[in-house]
C-alpha cells in the first residue's frame, strides 16, 4: 500500500492471500484486514510513518497436485514454510491480531526547492537515509502471538569521484516478548532458490540463501554492500570497452543469535546487451557459513 502524499491518511479494507515470501515456493495465508496509514513529513529531512491494522489470519492447504510439466522424481510440497512434507498441517492456529507500527525516516543533509504552494525534496548523496521503527502485535486472540519489535536501517548510494558508484544497505533488530509468534510474524530476510534476479536492488537479497533459513524472532543483522565500477575498468581494457559493460563486487553479511555468519560475496558484468536494450547482468557467487557452502551463477533481467 503506497502512501498518497496529498492524503497522508489512507485506509484500507480488503481481503487477501498475503505472502509468508515472495518468489519460487511461494507459502500463502488468508489476511483479511482493515487497516489505517499515515505519513507526514514534520519538518525538512524527517518524515513520521504510522500504521494500524486489525486482521484475521488462516492458514491456507494445497487443494491439487495437478501440474503440466512435471518429471518423475518431483515432489509436490506443502503450503507449510516450517515443513514442506507438512501436508494438511497448519503452521499457525487461525487468529486475530492488531499490529501498530511506527517509523521515523531521517534524511541527513536534505535539500529542497520550495515554491509557495508545494515542497519538492533533492536527494543529497553526501549524506546516509535512517530509518527508526516499533512494531508492535497485540489483542490476539492466543496470547502467545502478541510481540513487540524495534529495528533499523541506514543505507546510500554515492559516488566516488570517477570510480564507480557505491552503495550499501545495513538493516538490525530485535524482536521482545516473542518466544511463540505466529511465523508470518518472524524477521524473513530476501533469499532466492532460482538462478533468475527481476528485482534490480541487490543490496536487499541473499541471492544463494534458501528462503525461511535465517528466519528469526530475535535480534539479527544483515549488511549489503556494491559497487558498480560503471566503466572505470573494464572500459579501460581494450575491445571490452567497445561493449560498454560494468563490473560490479558485492559482499552480503547475515546473522542471528540461532544463525551462524553468513556472508555472501559476488562479481558481476552488468549493462550487457546492445544498443539501448541493455538488460542483462550475470553475477558469480560465493556463500560461506563456518566454511565454503556453494555457488552459484545468476541471471539479473531489467526491463525498465
Amino acid at each position: 500500500q503506497q502512501f498518497n502524499p496529498s492524503n497522508p491518511i489512507t485506509p484500507l479494507i480488503n481481503s487477501v492471500s498475503s505472502l509468508f515470501f515472495e518468489d519460487n515456493h511461494i507459502k500463502l495465508y488468508d489476511r483479511s484486514f482493515l487497516q489505517l496509514d499515515y505519513s507526514e513529513e514534520l519538518f525538512n529531512g524527517f518524515r513520521l510513518f504510522g500504521g494500524i491494522s486489525y486482521e484475521r489470519r488462516k492458514a491456507l492447504f494445497n487443494t491439487t497436485d495437478q501440474v503440466f510439466f512435471n518429471q518423475d522424481d518431483d515432489m509436490y510440497i506443502s503450503n507449510n514454510p516450517l515443513d514442506e512434507t507438512a501436508y494438511g498441517i497448519a503452521p499457525f492456529e487461525t487468529h486475530n491480531i492488531i499490529k501498530t507500527n511506527v517509523s521515523a525516516q531521517i534524511n541527513f543533509g536534505q535539500e529542497y526547492l520550495s515554491y509557495p504552494d508545494s515542497k519538492f525534496n533533492i536527494g543529497n548523496d553526501d549524506y546516509p537515509t535512517l530509518v527508526l521503527s516499533y512494531e508492535k502485535g497485540f489483542g490476539a486472540t492466543n496470547g502467545d502471538y502478541n510481540f513487540d519489535q524495534i529495528k533499523a536501517r541506514l543505507y546510500q548510494s554515492f559516488n566516488i569521484a570517477d570510480k564507480g558508484r557505491f552503495r550499501y544497505n545495513i538493516r538490525a533488530g530485535k524482536f521482545f516478548n516473542a518466544d511463540d509468534i505466529a511465523f508470518m510474524d518472524y524477521q524473513h530476510f530476501n533469499g532466492n532458490q532460482t538462478h533468475v534476479s527481476t528485482d534490480g536492488n541487490y543490496t536487499n537479497v541473499f541471492n544463494n540463501l534458501p528462503y525461511y533459513a535465517a528466519s528469526t524472532n530475535d535480534s539479527y543483522i544483515e549488511a549489503h554492500a556494491e559497487h558498480d565500477f560503471n566503466g572505470f575498468i573494464l572500459g579501460k581494457v581494450p575491445l571490452l570497452n567497445k561493449l560498454n559493460f560494468n563490473l560490479v563486487v558485492g559482499a552480503h553479511l547475515l546473522a542471528t543469535p540461532d544463525f551462524k555468519p553468513y556472508q555472501e560475496y559476488t562479481i558481476g558484468i552488468d549493462n550487457i546487451g546492445w544498443g539501448k536494450w541493455r538488460f542483462l547482468r550475470v553475477d558469480y557467487i560465493r556463500s560461506y557459513q563456518s566454511g565454503f557452502q556453494s555457488d552459484a551463477i545468476l541471471f539479473g533481467l531489467k526491463f525498465f
